[in-house]
């Protein structure tokens, strides 16, 4: 699992206060979230709501020193230990929630414990099993201050995060199959022997799925659907189904490609809860490089991201099991 580049703040003395965070992990039950990473769960919705979400600062034999970097860190940037805190917030962008769950201030970190349970009592944004969550701690200046070159002043102020992502296999479907009729074909105004076709509709891959009414849809001839439906453990259903699945992400890519200007003024961090940003997820696993990667592609070179996206995939295995006719 790689870890995503930190955001380098315009102020000194913080290396204390990053290297602290940097050791902290999210427990999810019994998966565990490096800062700085994210981890994808397969998990049922009920287990999901059960488990506990606790926020390790360090390990047992390394606390002491996370402390002692605190108190460092606060030392270095010159501000008073009771105007600094640390704060936890937690964040599921499908409900669109954030709840603030922690907060010490570094004045109290004689009463700091090695782990925090974030999940007693369970926040709202701890309650999507379907989309996940994020975790976010900072180290916030908590009052302003009179202004001072490379020192932080305005109240709110971040000097340090660390951030957790949890996503879980209950992932909404990306795309609605549609059996396609003539009388669709005719509509859709497509040729009288297409056998799929990928339809947006009014879906807007760069924006959340929870600000639009439509689904994107896939359209497969309506004979093929029906004899995939009951042949669905054999290795042709499988390479069929998985090339399906490639025409929609491809279909996905090269659109949004299109869009250079609403593309990249987007980060990473803007497409999560989007389409794009599932794709991207799914295509290049947890890991935040890995991902900005791919986007990277999407953006400069769409048909190396779908190759990226076939390799996910692994149609090469799928297409040669299915022409050797290996059904296990």
């Amino acid at each position: 699992m790689s870890t995503e580049t930190r955001t380098i703040r315009p102020y000194r003395g913080l290396a204390d206060f990053e290297t602290a965070l940097s050791q902290s992990m999210l427990h999810f039950g019994s998966d565990v979230c490096p800062a700085d990473s994210s981890i994808a769960v397969s998990i049922d919705a009920h287990t999901f709501l059960l488990r506990k979400v606790v926020l390790e600062w360090a390990p047992e034999d390394a606390f002491g020193e996370f402390v002692g970097a605190l108190e460092r860190g606060a030392d270095a940037v010159g501000i008073d230990r009771n105007d600094l805190s640390i704060r936890v917030f937690a964040k599921s962008s499908y409900l669109k929630i954030v709840d603030h769950v922690y907060t010490r201030k570094l004045s109290e970190l004689d009463e700091l414990e090695p782990h925090v349970d974030l999940s007693d009592p369970r926040p709202r944004a701890f309650r999507a099993p379907r989309s996940g969550f994020t975790v976010d701690a900072y180290i916030l200046l908590d009052r302003p201050l009179e202004p001072n070159p490379l020192r932080p002043w305005r109240k709110g102020t971040w000097l340090a995060r660390a951030t957790f992502g949890v996503s879980t296999s209950l992932g909404r479907a990306l795309y609605r199959p549609v059996p396609l009729t003539d009388e669709l074909r005719a509509e859709l105004r497509l040729p009288a022997k297409t056998v799929r076709f990928v339809d947006l509709d009014d879906h807007d891959p760069l924006e959340p799925f929870a600000d639009q009414p439509t689904q994107p849809i896939l359209y497969v001839d309506e004979d093929l659907l029906a004899e995939l439906g009951a042949s669905h453990q054999t290795a042709t259903n499988r390479a069929m189904q998985y090339e399906m699945a490639l025409d929609f992400v491809t279909t996905i890519l090269y659109h949004v490609s299109t869009r250079a200007d609403d593309l990249n003024e987007r980060s990473l961090a803007d497409l999560e809860g989007t389409l794009l940003g599932e794709l991207i997820r799914r295509i290049a696993g947890p890991s935040k490089a890995e991902q900005q990667a791919l986007l990277n592609l999407v953006r400069s070179d769409p048909h190396r991201a779908v190759a990226h996206a076939e390799a996910a995939i692994d149609m090469r295995r799928a297409m040669i099991d299915s022409l050797k006719g290996n059904d296990s």
